[in-house]
């Protein structure tokens, strides 16, 4: 096999020594037209993928105006950054609960603090969640994951129905 590839490699690489001069002219010339060709359309790729990335960074900005707007609508006017602080001040910038009770215990603290009711704190929660500003970090001691999960029930001022599994960790305020 390699004998073959070997021979075939060879038998290639002598066709370059037996082009004749006009050969290696003509293709000179070919790649002297091409060239600006190729330069025209690279130059054109790169104009559309920097307008790509102004397209990505403006969505970028408007996510981040939304999300500012959805707080302030869930809070009562208070933005993302006074919400976190308000949470770090009063609950400290980590929360050593699972992930249940700690997700519980942070959604009652804005009800009653913010004065909103439960539905909209989960929200804020959420929110906050998904914008980094609450993280939840995972603690589990050895063998967690060989026992069974225990599950905690909701109380029933939350108006979910599903059980909040019991894992622990901590949650971090990143204010």
């Amino acid at each position: 096999m390699w004998s073959d590839l070997s021979d075939k490699l060879l038998e290639w690489e002598s066709g370059f020594l037996e082009k004749s001069e006009e050969e290696f002219k003509e293709e000179k010339e070919h790649f002297k037209r091409e060239l600006p060709k190729i330069k025209a359309e690279r130059n054109a790729m790169a104009r559309r993928l920097h307008k790509l990335d102004q397209i990505i960074a403006k969505t970028k900005i408007l996510i981040d105006d939304l999300s500012e707007d959805y707080c302030k609508y869930l809070s009562k006017g208070r933005t993302i950054a006074e919400v976190a602080e308000i949470i770090k001040r009063n609950l400290g910038k980590e929360i050593d609960d699972d992930f249940g009770n700690g997700k519980k215990n942070v959604v009652k603290f804005l009800s009653e603090y913010l004065k909103i009711d439960k539905s909209a704190a989960r929200k804020l929660f959420d929110l906050l969640e998904e914008e980094k500003v609450l993280l939840f970090s995972l603690d589990a001691p050895d063998g967690f994951w060989t026992n069974p999960v225990t599950y905690v029930p909701l109380q029933d001022d939350f108006d979910v129905t599903e059980p909040i599994v019991e894992i622990p960790g901590k949650w971090t305020v990143n204010a």
